[in-house]
């Protein structure tokens, strides 16, 4: 019998993604009946740091864990730690005494921080996370690098920038959203350099570390290999919906004065500050090259 990739968050927007472009010998795990269908796929009632996975497991070669509590105000630290570093903690133990050769896991570029002054982030940078998401993200590094050094579970930590693609949530559908509302936005002044990483781009990258030694033990930083400010993403944005966007200049000031005042420093330094990633790193560690794809809308 063939081994199985265990491949949970299946019906995420990045699960979702990955299956649809590489489903050949994927089990997904599923919360909800109505997303079993015919394929492979393994019902879970809840994702906890109880779970229980050896009928999971059963024949699995390797994990790709996708699933897990996004950035919201919703959730609460203990909702952060539970879900997003406890469950995985779980899910890992389980699969090493299984004999699950890799573990591939989805972190986030939040572990080093959420800015970027001088330098780029690089892994070897120290940690920095900067909200209980990502807090919760770096716990759960930090356990399964000590459960792969002590059972020979080969590891793959993965930390995307933003991942823009067509209905994808979070920031990029906030962008989209507001670009679709308005003919004028004020970031004609902002000239700052942001990471970003297209949904094919990343779910390539996964594929690739998936059936490559050579990411084996390494933290990725994932981007697209270039930077671009926020005027020219939300006008690439307007472009592709076919709409004329006019930007007007704002001085960054203004912007900073607005988030102090509002309480709103982390949003705003989210569209104005810099957040660049090290993709000379990226292709000293990896052969693995990013693809330049159009930003998708819908």
């Amino acid at each position: 019998m063939l081994s199985k990739v265990l491949l949970t968050g299946s019906t995420g927007f990045i699960g979702r993604n990955y299956y649809n472009a590489y489903s050949n010998n994927i089990r997904r795990i599923v919360r909800k009946p109505a997303n079993n269908d015919a394929n492979d796929t393994y019902l879970i009632e809840s994702l906890t740091s109880k779970t229980d996975w050896k009928e999971a497991l059963t024949d699995v070669d390797s994990v790709i864990h996708l699933a897990g509590l996004a950035h919201s105000k919703s959730y609460s630290n203990d909702d952060y730690t539970e879900i997003n570093y406890l469950a995985t903690v779980n899910l890992a133990k389980q699969a090493a005494n299984a004999g699950v050769k890799k573990f591939i896991f989805i972190s986030t570029i939040g572990v080093n921080g959420v800015e970027t002054k001088d330098e780029p982030f690089r892994s070897s940078d120290m940690p920095n996370p900067h909200n209980s998401y990502a807090t919760s993200k770096y716990h759960a590094e930090i356990d399964l690098k000590k459960i792969s050094e002590e059972s020979g579970m080969k590891l793959v930590i993965i930390r995307p920038t933003l991942v823009y693609g067509a209905d994808a949530p979070g920031n990029y559908k906030s962008l989209l959203s507001l670009v679709k509302k308005t003919a004028i936005l004020p970031f004609k002044a902002i000239h700052n350099e942001r990471s970003f990483i297209s949904i094919h781009n990343l779910c390539s990258l996964i594929n690739f570390c998936l059936n490559s030694e050579e990411a084996d033990g390494q933290i990725i930083l994932a981007s697209d290999g270039y930077t671009v400010s926020i005027s020219e993403f939300t006008n690439t944005i307007a472009e592709n919906l076919g709409r004329k966007l006019y930007q007007i200049p704002i001085p960054r000031s203004f912007f900073l004065l607005l988030g102090r005042l509002f309480n709103k420093e982390q949003m705003i330094g989210q569209l104005i500050n810099d957040l660049k990633v090290d993709d000379e790193e990226t292709r000293n560690k990896i052969s693995w090259r990013p693809t330049k794809y159009k930003i998708e809308t819908k």
